[in-house]
């Protein structure tokens, strides 16, 4: 059977329904315990990836800083995922 979806379609649409085993939140040190605590509400507990404790935070600075700094942020990423 072909889907008359086009494929972005189609992959967004099962992505709604996947679980989300992983997070990457992109905020500051200042603003990362805000984030953290608001992840301990009842309601974020049922998301897979805060229940696993599988939430990675880049800074935002890396991000938006130039490729230096985002080939560090990148780098401080993968770190965090290679841990588990």
């Amino acid at each position: 059977m072909v889907s008359r979806w086009p494929m972005g379609v189609a992959s967004f649409r099962w992505r709604i329904w996947s679980p989300i085993l992983r997070t990457i939140t992109l905020m500051t040190e200042e603003e990362l315990p805000k984030m953290m605590e608001l992840f301990q509400s009842p309601l974020y507990k049922t998301i897979p990836a805060v229940k696993n404790n599988r939430i990675y935070n880049v800074s935002r600075e890396k991000w938006n800083s130039g490729p230096y700094l985002v080939e560090e942020g990148v780098d401080q990423l993968m770190g965090q995922l290679s841990k588990q």
